[in-house]
């Protein structure tokens, strides 16, 4: 399908492609290969070029395997893994690897040795200037979006599986899934008698789903050290093992009646309130520009070392490496577009383009090993229609209550395991919930 289109049309080709995917083609007519990723980086490809060619590969390990690789650390990229827990941009640990960006085309010219990149599709343009909002969209209407979305993941429901928890994004997904939703495998994973097990077990009475509940014991928690160096190889060292159930899926996906899973990440984008690490707080909404509300995430991004200090930490050369060099990273990803945008969307920004697409992904790509992935929250025609709404409108989930309350109503009445309330509960009974919750 792809070759098809690429012959036809040429670079042309990835303008009208949606969803998760990388490829290379090899064009012997004009003596070039071409490496193409999707708009929003969600399946990394790595390459690095060297005297006689190119190599690329979806892990760092494997390009590591080339002998003439050469293996200069990237002190910047170790200063961002040591502040923000990840690194920024498309930058790796090693110089001489390069993380091909979101949205782009990478051309190497096999007579010349030499390569060029263009970008087919920037994150800037779905946002709205200034946080001027369109007052023609509804919620109604990006929540059809939405749904839309879901469906387009959707087709063959029978090789489909959903993790279910008991918050608010994989319920959306299962209500937009509609009477799709019957039949299909679910699961979810946790200790015995959580929340989440209870509540998704209601909530798959409510889908008609075929349920499984995997669960999280002593025994899996055990050898703690193995689980943690699996975790770190299978992400190419990019993945904190700090929840830890990662692997506890990955056994069971190797029996799991299901190839393709639907994941709720990037659920955030529509709740900014709760886009961690760069939640929308009343200290971003209270900058005057979106230039002022860089140093507040600079602050909050530093999941690493932020009780200690990097002076005691590191040796004296590596910390005059490292200094400054986490900072001008952040200024790198989002100084221009701080410019233009709003305080709220400069933090949305920030999530979509690195923590969805380098932290996330690095825990996708443990799945990967066994399964495929598939995001509905992530798609261009969804998030441009919900920019256009104020960030009030988007702020804790409203896009997710309009779209559950319409296809599958019934979901409303089970409690959201983050506040121990029925979504639709007052405002006097979600407080006092919330806070023995």
């Amino acid at each position: 399908y792809v070759l098809d289109l690429y012959i036809k049309t040429g670079d042309k080709c990835v303008l009208e492609f949606n969803g998760i995917f990388h490829f290379a083609i090899y064009d012997k007519r004009i003596g070039q290969i071409k490496l193409f990723s999707d708009k929003f980086g969600l399946q990394p490809l790595y390459y690095s070029t060297l005297t006689d060619g190119i190599i690329f590969a979806a892990e760092i390990k494997a390009i590591l395997k080339e002998k003439n690789v050469r293996r200069i650390p990237d002190y910047q990229s170790f200063a961002d893994f040591l502040h923000y827990g990840q690194i920024l941009g498309q930058k790796t640990l090693f110089q001489d690897i390069k993380l091909l960006a979101p949205g782009s085309i990478l051309t190497f010219n096999l007579s010349k040795k030499d390569l060029s990149l263009e970008q087919y599709f920037q994150l800037e343009y779905l946002f709205v200037k200034e946080g001027k909002c369109n007052p023609g969209v509804s919620k109604e209407e990006v929540a059809s979006y939405l749904t839309k979305s879901i469906k387009a993941r959707s087709a063959n429901p029978n090789t489909l599986g959903l993790s279910l928890s008991g918050g608010l994004d994989s319920r959306a997904i299962l209500a937009g899934l509609e009477k799709d939703a019957e039949g299909m495998h679910t699961y979810t994973l946790g200790i015995s008698g959580c929340a989440d097990q209870k509540l998704a077990e209601r909530m798959a009475r409510v889908g008609k789903t075929n349920h499984k509940f995997v669960e999280l014991d002593q025994k899996y928690l055990q050898n703690f050290k193995g689980m943690a160096d699996s975790m770190i190889r299978l992400s190419d060292g990019m993945y904190h093992p700090h929840e830890s159930t990662e692997m506890l899926a990955l056994e069971y996906f190797k029996s799991a009646e299901f190839k393709i899973l639907l994941r709720g990440h990037g659920g955030e984008i529509a709740k900014a309130s709760l886009a961690y690490p760069v939640m929308v707080t009343p200290q971003v909404t209270a900058c005057s520009r979106g230039r002022d509300v860089l140093e507040h995430i600079f602050t909050i991004t530093n999941l690493v070392t932020r009780d200690n200090n990097p002076g005691e930490l590191f040796t004296s050369s590596f910390y005059k490496k490292t200094k400054d060099a986490a900072r001008q990273s952040l200024d790198d990803s989002c100084g221009e577009a701080s410019q233009t945008l709003a305080p709220a969307d400069v933090c949305i920004y920030y999530y979509i383009n690195e923590h969805i697409r380098r932290h996330v992904v690095a825990s996708l790509e443990i799945f990967r090993s066994q399964i495929e992935i598939r995001m509905p929250y992530v798609d261009k025609e969804y998030i441009k229609k919900l920019l256009q709404l104020p960030v009030y409108q988007r702020n804790r989930g409203e896009i997710h209550f309009t779209l559950i309350q319409r296809c599958m109503p019934e979901l409303m009445k089970i409690p959201d395991s983050n506040t121990g309330a029925p979504l639709d509960a007052g405002h006097l009974r979600l407080l006092l919930t919330d806070k023995f919750n």
